[in-house]
């Protein structure tokens, strides 16, 4: 029975080793099913916020950003397990490492070939310590040996070598000399070595070769397992607090600091982080690779490689940083005015403020009748109504605004205008929104935006900002107003998602407000 053929069924008695390689694959498993489980989530997240939250715009590149750093903090978390029970497999037994190899083995045989590889010489490298030369053999037949290395070949070959002369087999002088035309800069021992080994028939000193043998170079456990554990867990709490950041509406500028400064140390742990796996693997490539220090430019090339490495990690992430800061900056902006109404008391253009409900609701009758008074009155000049004044917005011309027409068939906040017709509309002038205390004016050359403050006092920018009705019917979404400090457009300080709009008010769903014309 050939216990390496996947082909046939085997039983295998429990040891440390088997039940070790069961839970590890168990694991395998659970980790399969939790990155299609986070994907569906996205999914689902991304459906609930196109119905609930059709106003706001979220990338689909947040989405993919959130998704691959999750995959990246659970490859730490793995690579980090992975060295955990090569530590504990230290007190293992030579079958208990033996049957551990084996398990994995057999679940894995039709992945990688390279792990499959090294797998088999492996185990065929513990059967020959165990006495079990037929077996190592076993082991090795399963190996295409044409697509081995190098450096893996000289390994299979005197692995090949040893077992045929541990089971008194005459082939294994055919396979050291194949062995010994491999070229081979790891192997610590020359061919005449081996040579010697071989025909002075010391079986302890074959041995003691077998088992010095580097099959793989090793590794640093002492420190490689934690770092990757450092890696998971900053993945990690960067996938938790981007999240946040991006689908969860902040209420308060003490929220989004601490956002914003959480994710600064996250960036900047990420670039630390990758700065010492890159010394580190630079370090290992110094240490393990014998001719990397004869050779300067290949040593040159490495380093050179691995800067640019950092380089391009430090600047992509740099640049999703501060792009995806962006447009949760303004994300968060639109959701906050959202609740600015619910959350300060309110202050009316007649000076009035506002502090109960009951005051709120007689201030909103007064200005129901006010309109209704302005819609009946014949005495209006149609000229006095299509004046368009210029310049920043006065304290008296504020007072001086009004609620200028009939909108409660939209103050329900759930009706939606032809987006393609509301691009149409003319924005130009002067609109007051008695709900939010403030006003705007909309002129060819810039913008101006009042600000009704405390006791009364108005606020209103000297320097025209710039303005922009951006559509975005193509992604499904109402037109968007900003209002931005510069031609940069570096940050919007106001936006308005424009739900629809007439030729006396328009209103915003979201934000629920409506904007009269003056």
């Amino acid at each position: 029975m050939n216990i390496y053929d996947t082909n046939e069924s085997v039983e295998l008695y429990d040891n440390r080793g088997i039940e070790m390689a069961r839970k590890c694959i168990r694991r395998a498993k659970r980790e399969y099913a939790l990155r299609y489980l986070i994907l569906l989530l996205l999914f689902a997240l991304g459906m609930v916020d196109k119905i609930l939250f059709p106003q706001i715009e979220i990338k689909l590149s947040s989405y993919i950003l959130l998704y691959v750093i999750c995959m990246f903090s659970m490859m730490g978390f793995r690579i980090f397990h992975n060295g955990i029970v090569a530590k504990r497999m230290k007190d293992f037994t030579l079958q208990e490492k033996h049957d551990y190899n084996l398990v994995i083995y057999r679940e894995n045989h039709n992945k990688k070939f390279f792990l499959k590889s090294i797998t088999l010489l492996t185990m065929a490298k513990q059967d020959i310590l165990m006495e079990k030369p037929l077996a190592a053999k076993q082991a090795l037949s399963q190996i295409a040996v044409e697509s081995l290395e190098k450096n893996v070949l000289k390994t299979y070959y005197f692995l090949l070598a040893a077992a045929s002369f541990r089971a008194r087999e005459d082939s294994w002088q055919i396979e050291l000399e194949h062995c010994a035309a491999v070229p081979s800069k790891t192997v610590k021992l020359s061919d005449d070595e081996l040579q010697e080994i071989f025909r002075s028939g010391d079986q302890t000193r074959l041995m003691d070769t077998v088992k010095t043998w580097e099959i793989m170079a090793e590794q640093d456990t002492k420190t490689e397992p934690y770092l990757n554990l450092w890696f998971g867990i900053l993945m990690a709490a960067t996938a938790v607090g981007y999240g946040i950041w991006t689908f969860v509406v902040g209420s308060s500028d003490c929220y989004y600091n601490f956002m914003l400064i959480g994710a600064t140390l996250l960036l900047v742990g990420l670039w630390i982080l990758v700065s010492v796996r890159i010394v580190y693997l630079l370090r290992r490539s110094q240490n393990k690779g014998k001719g990397l220090g004869k050779k300067k430019g290949i040593r040159f090339l490495t380093i050179f490689i691995l800067v640019l490495m950092w380089c391009f990690i430090v600047g992509l992430s740099l640049v999703i940083f501060v792009g995806a800061g962006s447009d949760i900056h303004t994300q968060w902006e639109a959701m906050k005015t959202g609740k600015q109404q619910e959350s300060q008391d309110e202050t009316y253009h007649n000076g009035t403020e506002i502090s109960t409900e009951a005051d709120i609701k007689n201030q909103e009758t007064e200005n129901t009748e006010t309109a209704s008074e302005i819609i009946e009155d014949t005495e209006l000049k149609p000229d006095q109504s299509n004046i368009v004044k210029s310049g920043p917005i006065t304290d008296s011309e504020y007072a001086s605004f009004q609620i200028t027409a009939d909108a409660s068939s939209v103050e329900g906040f759930d009706v939606f205008d032809d987006y393609a017709e509301t691009m149409e509309k003319n924005f130009i002038g002067t609109w007051y929104c008695p709900s939010w205390g403030m006003a705007f004016r909309i002129q060819e050359d810039g913008a101006y935006i009042y600000t009704l403050e405390s006791e009364n006092i108005g606020f209103c920018n000297q320097e025209p900002y710039v303005w922009e009705l951006t559509d975005r019917s193509q992604q499904g979404l109402c037109p968007r107003l900003s209002f931005y400090y510069d031609d940069s457009k570096a940050g919007d300080m106001f936006t308005c998602y424009v739900a629809g709009c007439t030729d006396d008010y328009f209103w915003c769903n979201l934000q629920e407000m409506v904007w009269y014309r003056q």
